[in-house]
This record gives C-alpha cells, structure tokens and sequence, in this order.
C-alpha cells in the first residue's frame, strides 16, 4: 500500500499545514502517509478542521480567496515531512512557473506532481517539464472522467473511440486496461477512481501485455487538449494554475 494525501485550499495557512495533515492522519489511523501533496496552488479563507465549508465562496459564487504564499506553504510541508508525518511531499495542478518557484526556495525537491492527464488531454508540456526536474508523474483522472456530472453532452467520449476498440479486441483487454497500460507506458503512475471490486481488479491487470510503438502512436493522435477539470469557481484567484499555457 502507498497512501497518499493532499493539503486543501482553505488549509494553507502555514499554521495549519500540520493540523489538517494530522487530521488526515487520524481520519486514515495511520502514523504518517507516503505522499503529501498540495492539492492546489490556490489558497482560499481559512478554515478550521470541521469540514463544514469545504469551498468558501463569495456574493458572486466565487471561492474567497487568501493571502498565503505557495512558497510559504511548501516550507510548512517540509517541516511536516521532517516530523515524519509523510515520507515524501509534493504538488498537483501547478503550472511551470509554480514550479520553478517552488524550486527557487526550496531545499527538499517536490518528489511528485499529480496533473490531469487522459488519452484526450495529454499535458505534455508540464509532464515533460517536472520530469526533467527529477520528479514522479501521477495521473489522475487517466480515464477522462466520463460519468463526471458536469460532462457537456457534446463532449467525446473516450469509451467510444475506434481506435481504443480496435486495440483491445486485439488484445483481448477492456479499453480501460488498454488506456492504463498507455500511461504507464508513457512512465506515469496511474490513478483510476472506483468503488466496485471487480473493476478495481480490472484495473491492476495491466502487467501482462505491452502496445506497440504504432499503437502508442495512435492513442497518442486521439489527443484533443480536452482538460476537464477546470476549477472554474477558483477561476478568479491571482495563483489560477490554467492561465498560463502550461
């Protein structure tokens, strides 16, 4: 097992960077997790550990934003990884220059960075960018997140792609395992989302098949730079990773 989890918006306040990793902690009964990350680059008001405002927003249903530095809050993560509540701290969701300001001050290395990343969203450029940094690369929502609800029904659907269809008849894989195997392929890790057993199962059945070159090739061409998750009600907050290129 390897238990990762991440500090949220309201909660960067250095102060409560080991409050709400602690209560983590206690909520996971665990002593430390592997991976803490920063689940977002955007700091919003304050909150306490209740969890009853989860994304305070304003009179324009905006997220209130605060004044917490990124830099600030990657130094309250380093303290918490000397403390041995994690193993190993890093990011998700920054843009390239998030991260060489991160790397400017810091004197551990952010060891991971979680992105979106799906056969229609391939975010090269940010992967390719902390890979040269020495960091892991985690993918989430590597199947595109199709049952998302606020999915527009025009958007493709990766389930549908001939392509996908095609590959796994040939390999006698689902196109889940097929889409998978192609990130782990690119080097990724890979964090699919279920809660049914057998797909679970499904999921980790990857190991015993490879793609092709060509194939690779042409899941790669089904690329649409399709981001999903926009974080859209954050949209207003000066740190907005998604404004910038990558």
């Amino acid at each position: 097992m390897f238990i990762t989890t991440k500090l949220w918006n309201t909660h960067h306040n250095p102060s409560l960077v080991e409050t709400e990793l602690k209560d983590s902690l206690k909520s996971l009964r665990t002593d430390y997790v592997d991976l803490c990350l920063i689940h977002w680059p955007i700091a919003l008001q304050d909150q306490d550990m209740s969890g009853k405002t989860i994304l305070p927003l304003n009179a324009d249903g905006k997220g209130i934003p605060a004044e917490h530095a990124i830099e600030d809050v990657w130094k309250a993560m380093k303290e918490c990884l000397k403390a041995g509540l994690t193993r190993n701290i890093g990011l998700s969701n920054f843009n390239k220059k998030q991260v060489d300001r991160i790397m400017k001050i810091c004197t551990i290395k952010p060891s991971n960075m979680q992105v979106e990343v799906s056969p229609y969203f391939s975010n090269n450029q940010i992967l390719d960018h902390c890979r040269q940094l020495g960091m892991t690369l985690t993918a989430y929502a590597p199947l595109g997140a199709p049952n998302r609800p606020w999915r527009e029904s025009e958007e493709p659907n990766v389930f549908e792609e001939q392509v996908l269809k095609d590959i796994a008849t040939a390999k006698g894989k689902t196109i889940a395992q097929v889409i998978l195997r192609f990130h782990i392929q690119r080097g990724l890790v890979v964090i699919p989302k279920s809660i049914t057993a057998s797909r679970i199962k499904e999921n980790i059945q990857i190991f015993d098949f490879t793609l092709t070159n060509d194939e690779m090739s042409k899941i790669a061409g089904i690329n649409k730079n399709l981001r999903v998750f926009k974080n859209s009600l954050m949209a207003n907050h000066k740190e907005y990773p998604f404004n910038e290129p990558f």
